[in-house]
């Protein structure tokens, strides 16, 4: 267990105060709209830490039949699927002796800094398993994706023969949808790409209010998502001065650090992803929690606060095929292609992957 101690402060003389640097923990993924609670999981996750939703087949098939006087007709069935969802429980505890809070005097509070900081390190370690996920269902860019449950979902994904990203990766990528080719409204891209299209000025910028399904009092909330930013009239509902959103390609851009890069500078491979709305759904088995406690006997005295979670993460169509059971599944578990498999057709899964190079590197 590692506290907080007075050999991890920087004790100066005279004493200076602490400035609280700002958090560099991001959790776009989580806040772009691709993560939606959905009730489907909600209602399930109690089960267990395995948990099915089970559904109808999308489509009646067979063949039609030609009525004949004494011929009885074929009787056909509608069929049903069954995707499987898995509980990632999650924790972690951070604490301070009572001699380093003195150390630092009045200058700062360390276990009230550390509860500042414990949103964004919640958000951001739930993210981690949303990414490890998304490996587990479509690879890893720059290696052949030909094992994974999503492989017919990405976009160049054989491991070799990338090219700079384009429009005609978001149009194949549409295309996969056929008629329903305009249902990905998100791209999430890495920041270099974000520079890239910058710099080659093939971003657009349009007023929120532009975008059709939004509403004012998110205008007025600052809290425009992709996943109130498609369908629906907004016209005449805002004023001149709406927020600007920026997009690619007619899909709303989500930039953030932790989108797939692998490799090194100069030969980097990216994994970008274009979504439908709550392509992602979650449910939790217990809410975000925490616990604090304090050790009187321990020299100096120690305090410490826990936090802990129990999220799932499931992109609708796919099936958890992993192990489960104490501390199962974990980040890596999760990673692995083993653990997925692919349920819903190909239209009907929400999101598609795209490999890709690009020519600039800002990070």
């Amino acid at each position: 267990m590692a506290f907080t101690y007075r050999s991890d402060l920087q004790i100066a003389t005279p004493f200076s105060n602490y400035v609280s640097e700002q958090t560099t923990l991001r959790s776009r993924f989580i806040t772009s709209g691709l993560v939606t609670t959905t009730p489907l999981i909600t209602e399930n996750i109690r089960e267990g830490d395995a948990f099915e939703i089970r559904s109808w087949a999308p489509n009646l098939s067979g063949d039609t039949q030609v009525p004949q006087e004494g011929v009885m007709l074929t009787v056909n069935k509608l069929g049903t699927r069954k995707q499987k969802g898995v509980v990632h429980h999650r924790a972690n505890v951070f604490g301070a002796s009572e001699l380093a809070k003195l150390a630092v005097g009045d200058s700062g509070d360390i276990m009230a800094e550390i509860g500042n900081k414990l949103g964004d390190y919640v958000a951001n370690a739930q993210q981690v398993d949303l990414l490890a996920t998304l490996q587990g269902l479509y690879g890893i860019p720059g290696t052949s994706v030909s094992g994974y449950a999503m492989s017919s979902m990405v976009i160049d994904g054989a491991g070799s023969g990338e090219t700079d990203f384009s429009a005609g990766h978001v149009v194949r990528g549409d295309g996969l949808l056929g008629e329903d080719e305009d249902a990905y409204g998100i791209l999430i891209i890495h920041p270099d790409l974000n520079a890239f299209l910058k710099i080659r000025e093939m971003i657009n910028y349009v007023r929120a209010g532009e975008l059709p399904g939004v509403t004012a009092s998110t205008i007025a909330a600052g809290s425009i998502t992709a996943s109130n930013a498609v369908n629906g009239d907004s016209s005449g509902q805002f004023e001149t001065n709406d927020k600007l959103v920026p997009t690619f390609a007619g899909k709303r851009v989500i930039v953030s650090d932790n989108a797939p890069r692998t490799g090194s500078a100069g030969s980097y491979r990216y994994m970008s992803y274009l979504a439908k709305p709550g392509a992602i759904g979650l449910g939790f088995q217990a809410p975000v929690r925490t616990e604090s406690d304090r050790d009187i006997l321990t020299s100096g005295g120690e305090d410490i606060v826990k936090v802990q979670w129990d999220p799932c993460f499931h992109l609708l169509g796919s099936s958890y095929a992993g192990p489960t059971g104490d501390g199962v599944p974990t980040a890596a578990t999760l990673a692995a292609s083993a653990s997925w498999t692919k349920v819903f057709d190909n239209k009907n899964i929400p999101m598609v992957g795209i490999v890709h190079t690009c020519p600039i590197a800002v990070l």
